[in-house]
């Protein structure tokens, strides 16, 4: 689940499913996801990415739910059960 919640302008989630598995870290593949949502690269997200604690894992979301709340009005959930109708798998 990846989620907003900066209400009321910008609330938004996605949430998938499906099968995952573990990576080989690989620092420059996590700053430049990390550099996706992240507003600046700091000290402090290096440390975090290079920590022995940090994993990277991929999945594949065979199904899932993305919704937007602008000014918290209710609106419609779009839902998928097959990969080919994600919003993100073109």
């Amino acid at each position: 689940m990846v989620a907003t919640f900066a209400p009321p302008d910008d609330v938004r989630q996605v949430r998938t499913s499906g099968p995952a598995r573990m990576e080989a870290k690989d620092l420059a593949r996590i700053r430049r996801i990390y550099e996706r949502y992240v507003p600046g690269w700091s000290p402090d997200w290096a440390k975090h990415a290079a920590s022995p604690d940090a994993r990277l894992w991929s999945m594949s979301p065979d199904r899932g739910m993305a919704v937007a709340y602008p000014g918290l009005e209710n609106r419609p959930v779009f839902r998928w059960t097959n990969p080919a109708e994600a919003p993100f798998s073109s």
